[in-house]
This record gives structure tokens, C-alpha cells and sequence, in this order.
């Protein structure tokens, strides 16, 4: 698999910067990065062990991201590090099968800043491409990541969600608690074949997700810190399924209760636009201005009729005298 290297954070030398960049990645999709991470005011929670994990499409790539507090500080503020990988957007296929493994080893797979030296002394450069293939026994590793001691009745538990979750995937998306539990159902998720790739910001807050919507990103699961239970969250529009054996097997949701949130077009006869030639019926204005401008107009004449009278008249009596 082949893809390239992001790391953003900041140094001695200079403010929040993309040091390390895939060569395609545009300006504006760095500070479309920027604007959204800026709304994790406290990233104290997030450690290079436990970090926020994103996975997006945005321009050419799509990025698998972790996001951590670097241990840093400037002006008494921790300094935090988003870094990873970035994958072509016609490669993403090849993603698919690794994904599972590299968040679950995301401490090894993302570890972009280990690479780089020191970072008070780094330089703005792009990414070479690299070339990861998967090793033997790593997907018994990935498969095993689940951590030890859950018991079967947790496993069916997990299990049910995801069930539940593949049958909701195309109408609905999943808002988690950020747990060890809720890591090990991502994991699981993306493992599982009956699924397409995910996109997910795990570790993440309803203004980060909501300012990258605003880029046209819709994701599949979210795992808040400010919530306490699964819940299924209406998607403002049914998720496009690009991969044909995806979900094939899954039974349809029933028509009488799948209700995607999508405003439902109006009659064609009240449709009526320039596109297709004709405008829509409007009452006629009330046209006020011209009525009054008369109605001034004649009382003006009017005046000027009584003036020239009374003018006449003096003047024929001063005449006379």
C-alpha cells in the first residue's frame, strides 16, 4: 500500500504548521485541517497511548490522523501534534484491509513525529512515498486487540451493536462514549467485511465533526467525550454505498418505518422554476405610490386655480379704481 506522511504541530521556529505534507495536499485543505482541530480546546486528555483518531477524505487523500498532546508547551499552553498517513483517493481501495491493523497499532503506523528528529529544528518539507505491506500474524494481531478479560455476555453485547449498526449504516450514523470498549467495537467495525471503509473521528467533540462537515465530510461513527451511551444519529442524507458487495446481505429497512432525514420534493405543478420555462403564479402587487402622486397632483392644480382666481380679482379692481 502505498501512501504519504502528515505531521502538524508547532516548533521553536514557527506557529502551528503542516512540517511534513503529502505533495498534493493543498493550502486549503490544511487550513480546513487547522480551522476544525482549533475547536479541541483541551487536549490534555489525549496522549500519544490513547490519542483522537479521525479517518476523512478531504481533496485528493484521505487522511488516518491521531491527534495527541505533544508534552510540549508555548506560552504555558500545551502544544498538540496532528500527524499520520494520507492515501490517495483511487488507492483507497487498498486501504480498506489494512485499516483495522494500523489503528489498531497507531502508536507504530502513525507515529509520523518519531521519524522526523528534532522538532524544534525541523523544516517544512514534503513527504516521500512510502510502501507498507502487511506482515505475517498481523491480522491475528489486529483481530486480538480486544482487550482481555471481556466476558461472553459483553462479546454478544458488542456484537449486537454492530449488527444493529450495519443494518442502520445507510440512514443512520453512531455516536459513542470514548472507552476502552468503544476502540475495540471501532476495530471491529472496521474489520468487518459486511462494511465499506468508515470514516470516523474517534476522541472528538460535535464542533470538530460539524466544522468538517462544512467540507462536505459525513461520518460513519463519532465517540464524544461528552456522552455516556451508544446512540444512532439521523444522517442528514442516506449514505451513498459505492461498493457493491457491501451490504448486500443485509435485509432493507422496512418502508414503513425508515424515514431518511431528506425534504421530500413538492408536487410538479408547484414546482414551477425558469429551468423549465415558466414561473410560478404571483397575486400582483398593490401598486400605492402612483394613486397618492395623483391624488398630490390634483390638489396641487387645484390651489394654483384658486391662487389665479384671487390674482384675477385684484387686478380687475385695481383696474377699475
Amino acid at each position: 500500500m502505498r501512501y504519504e506522511h502528515f505531521l502538524f504541530t508547532r516548533n521553536q521556529r514557527r506557529d502551528f504548521t503542516a512540517f511534513v505534507r503529502p505533495v498534493d495536499t493543498s493550502n486549503k485543505d490544511i487550513s480546513a485541517i487547522a480551522r476544525a482541530f482549533n475547536y479541541v480546546n483541551d487536549i490534555t486528555p489525549l496522549t500519544p497511548e490513547a490519542p483522537a483518531l479521525y479517518c476523512f477524505p478531504l481533496g485528493a487523500y484521505l487522511y488516518l490522523l491521531r491527534h495527541y498532546n505533544s508534552g510540549r508547551k508555548h506560552a504555558g499552553r500545551e502544544i498538540p501534534v496532528i500527524e499520520g498517513i494520507a492515501i490517495r483517493r483511487e488507492l483507497e481501495s487498498e486501504l480498506r484491509d489494512h485499516l483495522p491493523d494500523l489503528v489498531a497499532r497507531q502508536a507504530e503506523t502513525l507515529n509520523v513525529s518519531a521519524q522526523v528528529g528534532d522538532i524544534d529544528a525541523l523544516e517544512i518539507n514534503q513527504s516521500r512515498e512510502h510502501i507498507w505491506a502487511l506482515e505475517p500474524g498481523d491480522e491475528q494481531e489486529a483481530e486480538g486487540a480486544e482487550p482481555d478479560g471481556t466476558d461472553a455476555n459483553e462479546r454478544a453485547e458488542a456484537n449486537s451493536l454492530l449488527d444493529e449498526f450495519i443494518r442502520r449504516y445507510p440512514a443512520e450514523w453512531l455516536a459513542l462514549p470514548v472507552t476502552n470498549d468503544s476502540r475495540a467495537f471501532l476495530i471491529e467495525a472496521l474489520s468487518d467485511q459486511r462494511l465499506p471503509i468508515l470514516h470516523f473521528a474517534f476522541g472528538s467533540n460535535a464542533d470538530v465533526t460539524a466544522e468538517l462537515a462544512q467540507t462536505g465530510i459525513a461520518f460513519d461513527l463519532a465517540a464524544y467525550f461528552n456522552i455516556a451511551e451508544p446512540v444512532f444519529r439521523r444522517r442528514s442524507s442516506v449514505k451513498a454505498v459505492t461498493v457493491p458487495e457491501v451490504l448486500s446481505k443485509q435485509p432493507q429497512p422496512d418502508k414503513a418505518t425508515f424515514e431518511p432525514d431528506i425534504i421530500a420534493p413538492e408536487p410538479q405543478e408547484q414546482r414551477a422554476t425558469a429551468s423549465d420555462g415558466a414561473t410560478p403564479a404571483v397575486e400582483p402587487l398593490q401598486r400605492t405610490s402612483e394613486p397618492i402622486y395623483e391624488h398630490r397632483q390634483s390638489r396641487r392644480k387645484r390651489r394654483r386655480g384658486l391662487l389665479r382666481a384671487l390674482v384675477d380679482l385684484l387686478l380687475r379692481r385695481s383696474r377699475s379704481a
